[in-house]
């Protein structure tokens, strides 16, 4: 996982605002998962932010080879030159794809690419 992606998840976090991803992980045995997480702060009672949650769901494979490609450049880019130059690499590629930030990007990856699976499985499982 690039480390511009877990910046801007926690910049927002921070602040109070939600977040979503296309998230890498590593199972005990080794092997690398992907999943679409959102992520939300939890607030107490005096609305002070105490802590964050995030829910997961399956990823299709076209929306992992898409995010996959991004992240090779980012993390290519936070070895070889700085993580500013991937924060603004990646600043430059969603403006010019047309979209405002790295959410709205997954946002619009997830329901255009993703149709219907969540649905499918909130059915399954009864939620």
């Amino acid at each position: 996982m690039p480390e511009t992606v877990f910046k801007l998840l926690w910049d927002n976090l921070k602040v109070g605002r939600e977040y979503k991803a296309v998230v890498q992980n590593k199972r005990a045995d080794g092997k690398y998962y992907w999943v679409y997480s959102e992520y939300f702060p939890l607030y107490d009672d005096k609305r002070k932010m105490y802590g964050y949650r995030s829910k997961r769901y399956p990823v299709s494979k076209k929306i992992v080879e898409d995010v996959a490609l991004i992240y090779k450049k980012l993390l290519d880019l936070e070895r070889t030159k700085s993580p500013r130059e991937a924060e603004m690499f990646l600043e430059l590629k969603l403006h010019n794809d047309g979209f405002h930030d790295y959410k709205e990007f997954i946002e619009y990856l997830y329901e255009t690419r993703f149709k219907g699976v969540t649905g499918f499985f909130r059915k399954l499982f009864g939620r």
